[in-house]
């Protein structure tokens, strides 16, 4: 019974193989594409690791809706640019503390409303206010 599984191998080197425990192990040596014309829902009870050698390109035709019940981490090795075509919303219910280890520019083409009651603590070598 240890020796049971289900082994299928194309001469490419591309093979799928489930053993006795029931664990799925799928080789691709060239490109994979999946197709699915209706709804796709994935459910994974333990933890997903993805690692991409390349590139990752994201298109969303629709809304995307992200819920962390968790910590988020993002660590970025590269530059970081974000465009917002519409209203940017941003709601934080602690504390915000950045720290940037050069310079920081900010371009507002519109006005600038602070209001009375928030306290802002701006501390650098030379701050100019134009």
């Amino acid at each position: 019974l240890d020796k049971e599984r289900i082994h299928e191998y194309h001469t490419a080197g591309t093979f799928y193989e489930i053993d006795s425990e029931g664990t799925k192990f799928t080789k691709v040596v060239k490109d994979h594409y999946t197709v699915v014309l209706g709804n796709d829902h994935v459910y994974v009870k333990g933890n997903v690791n993805l690692t991409i050698d390349d590139n990752c390109n994201t298109y969303i035709k629709g809304d995307w809706n992200i819920q962390v019940d968790g910590k988020k981490t993002e660590v970025v090795t590269g530059a970081v640019s974000e465009t917002y075509k519409d209203t940017k919303t941003e709601t934080v219910t602690g504390t915000v503390s950045e720290t940037y280890e050069s310079s920081q520019t900010t371009n507002i083409t519109g006005n600038l409303n602070l209001d009375a009651s928030i306290n802002v603590d701006i501390d650098a070598a030379r701050i100019d206010l134009n």
